[in-house]
């Protein structure tokens, strides 16, 4: 009897110890979690001046977002984060009406996670944002409406596609499209790249997650690695640069076309990136691009954008607005990237301003008529 009595007090002080193991690894995993978002910008001289607590919930926010992968990629609509908001038909920013009304000129702004607003301190200081700003300074007979269709790693062939199965159902003015960086980082390649956290934890009631060490161990262990690969393998295959060029400069060509077949306008613009400016590097920014340089796929980037600068005079016939904007940092001393293509809400700002210079004749010319 003794000894059954022994055996069970093991057993139990067992499991106790087990259970006391599993908190105390939980508790370090959420800790961990917490001070490592993962995002690789906290600490970076782009947000000095901003508090901690933003810079934390700019980073972990685009983990959070939901996606749909069912026809076309894009957001999962009604979703509000601390820094971003989806509206209820999956873009970022504020709710509009299906129904484009007489009193409306209706502008989206299609492009990657830089439209998007990768590292924007709220929805109002991305790029389209700003755009939205600008026009509502403006006394006009019509109302200006900017629609942030960014997708976060969108490539010119997602972002046809997105325009032709889904934005032309909102009967657009005007299409402005804002690319290039991640046709040059994909080279084109039809991969699938791991985007957010697909992932679901096992252990969770809802959208609360009470035990998160797997997905911990997930995000910082297996996905690193796993992308790793995958990016690599992308980055070892340079293809041809004309092969590549070739392939962005008809997936626009496309766009344009698409445009003056269904009586809207197309502006495309080609985005800076880290590799392609000459302005006064801060610390940060000359550290993230002596390493880019250094490596052969910085040079085949290099090489590719100055293609694409070059091929994007040929858009003059097919598209309404082509211009390079892959200079326009190079009289800025302020940090604006954050890493290889994003880039501050001053960067997002700059970049507006420029956009709007642009295409307010052309918006102005519109509503006149």
């Amino acid at each position: 009897m003794s000894v059954q009595v022994s055996n069970k007090k093991q057993f139990l002080v067992m499991l106790l110890l087990f259970l006391v193991l599993i908190i105390v690894v939980e508790i370090t995993a959420r800790t961990y979690d917490f001070l490592n978002p993962g995002c690789g910008f906290i600490g970076n001289d782009v947000f000095d001046h901003t508090n901690w607590y933003t810079t934390y919930w700019i980073c972990v926010d685009p983990y959070l977002i939901d996606w749909d992968y069912s026809e076309i990629r894009q957001y999962i609509p009604n979703q509000n984060h601390n820094t971003i908001n989806i509206n209820s038909h999956g873009f970022r920013g504020f709710e509009f009406s299906e129904q484009k009304f007489d009193d409306t000129y209706r502008i989206f702004v299609v492009g990657g996670s830089t439209v998007f607003g990768y590292g924007s301190t709220s929805d109002k200081t991305s790029i389209p944002g700003y755009l939205q700003n600008e026009f509502d300074k403006l006394d006009l007979n019509k109302k200006v409406e900017v629609i942030n269709a960014g997708i976060g790693f969108a490539t010119s062939f997602e972002e046809e596609y997105l325009i032709k199965k889904k934005l032309m159902q909102y009967d657009p003015d005007l299409i402005v499209i804002f690319d290039g960086g991640n046709d040059v980082y994909t080279k084109n390649k039809e991969i699938i790249l791991d985007h957010g956290n697909p992932v679901k934890n096992p252990f969770q009631i809802g959208t609360y997650d009470f035990y998160l060490t797997p997905i911990v161990i997930y995000k910082n262990i297996v996905k690193p690695f796993n992308s790793q690969l995958k990016i690599d393998d992308v980055l070892d295959d340079t293809n041809s640069y004309d092969y590549v060029t070739n392939n962005w400069e008809s997936n626009i060509k496309k766009i344009c076309k698409l445009g003056k077949n269904n009586n809207f306008k197309v502006a495309i613009f080609l985005q800076p990136l880290l590799i392609s400016t000459e302005k006064t590097l801060s610390f940060d920014e000359k550290e993230m691009k002596y390493k880019e340089l250094e490596s052969n796929k910085g040079q085949i980037n290099k090489e590719l954008l100055s293609k694409f600068s070059h091929s994007i005079q040929s858009f003059t016939d097919e598209c309404h607005i082509s211009a390079d904007l892959t200079n326009i940092f190079d009289k800025k001393s302020e940090a604006i990237f954050y890493d290889w293509i994003h880039v501050s809400d001053n960067g997002n700002g700059i970049i507006a301003e420029n956009i709007y210079q642009k295409i307010i004749p052309l918006v102005l010319e519109d509503i006149s008529k």
